[in-house]
């Protein structure tokens, strides 16, 4: 698989129009870039997609531990706030859920050349919060991810599409300031 650059075209924006310095105000340095692979077949995506699944463990019986434990399918653990658990849940049940109707729709091909990339993208996201959280070692209860929270703060208000028309729309309703609010006291997205 290909890697990806988290690295994006333009700086945080200072106003909801934009200006000359940075006409893209909405293309936020936690994003991460939306990508469209088209040499990427669709039996590479679906063996990363399977790559890169994880596993939730079920609420404990202990509240108190802060961290869970993420089982990812190449058997590496990874140790998340306890605030992502249901959340990441969330996201994962989304891109199954989304896969599956792509692939048993009345036109499964024209489905899935619309949908693959959205797809692929929630894998993404799930694949950099891991990296993210491995790379930040200690881990503590308090950590956070604006990549992953960004992401939350749309699905929170409905927004599922992470293409970029979307992100613009987003912004242009809300601005920055729902990115401000701390997402993970919601719980669940949905």
């Amino acid at each position: 698989m290909p890697t990806v650059s988290n690295e994006p075209e333009t700086s945080e924006a200072t106003s909801k129009n934009g200006s000359p310095e940075n006409p893209t105000p909405w293309r936020h340095p936690d994003e991460l870039p939306y990508i469209c692979r088209q040499d990427w077949s669709q039996d590479l995506m679906l063996a990363y997609l399977a790559q890169n699944a994880f596993s939730v463990p079920a609420r404990g019986n202990n509240t108190s531990i802060p961290l869970v434990q993420i089982n990812c399918r190449d058997g590496t653990i990874v140790s998340l706030p306890r605030a992502y658990r249901i959340p990441l849940m969330f996201v994962a049940k989304f891109q199954w859920e989304s896969l599956r109707l792509v692939l048993n729709a009345t036109d499964p091909l024209a489905e899935w050349q619309e949908y693959k990339f959205d797809i692929i993208h929630v894998s993404r996201l799930c694949h950099h919060l891991f990296q993210q959280a491995k790379a930040a070692v200690p881990l503590e209860k308090a950590w956070r991810s604006k990549m992953f929270d960004r992401v939350l703060t749309r699905f929170y208000h409905k927004w599922l599409v992470n293409r970029e028309w979307s992100i613009k729309n987003f912004y242009f309703e809300f601005d920055e300031e729902e990115y401000a609010i701390d997402v993970l006291r919601y719980g669940a997205p949905i």
